[in-house]
Formats: structure tokens, C-alpha cells, sequence
């Protein structure tokens, strides 16, 4: 079998449970942060909390949210890379 082809077959098995992030880390730390910033006013609205007088704290629950989802990225993109690898070793070999 050709080594092109078995990529390919190895990428397609390993897409059914493992898909590769389709979005780039720019992106997911973006969503990471703008999640963080919607619950945060969501809060404020809620409690009757304002926001504009405790923005390190608002700075910090932000860039914590954007770490945790360029985390994310990183786990879903090692996760397809693991199964790419191991599909492809398993068509090599049947």
C-alpha cells in the first residue's frame, strides 16, 4: 500500500474518534477569552456586581480562560496526532 494512501485511510479512521481541531490557537485562546468575558458580565448582571472596579480580578479569570482553552487545543491536537499514529502503524501491519 502506498504511503500516501495509508495516511490517508489512517487520517480518516482516526478523525471518527479523535478529530484534529479544525480552529488555530489564536482562535480557541479568542473563544477561551470571550466564554470568560460573557460569564463574567452574566455574573455581574446576576449579583449585581460591578465589574469596572475589580479588573485585575476580571483580567486574571480572562487570561485563565484563554490558557485553559489553548490547553484544550493542545490535548485534542496530541490526542488526533496519538490516533494518526497508532491508525497508520495498525494498517501498516494488517
Amino acid at each position: 500500500m502506498r504511503d500516501e494512501v495509508r495516511k490517508e485511510a489512517a487520517r480518516e479512521v482516526a478523525e471518527g474518534y479523535a478529530p484534529q481541531p479544525m480552529d488555530g490557537t489564536v482562535m480557541y485562546g479568542f473563544v477561551g477569552a470571550m466564554l470568560a468575558l460573557l460569564g463574567l458580565i452574566a455574573f455581574g448582571a446576576f449579583y449585581d456586581f460591578d465589574l469596572s472596579i475589580h479588573p485585575l480580578e476580571a483580567i486574571a479569570v480572562i487570561a485563565t480562560a484563554s490558557a485553559v482553552a489553548l490547553v484544550l487545543r493542545f490535548i485534542r491536537h496530541r490526542r488526533h496526532a496519538t490516533a494518526h499514529r497508532a491508525e497508520y502503524d495498525r494498517i501498516s501491519h494488517d
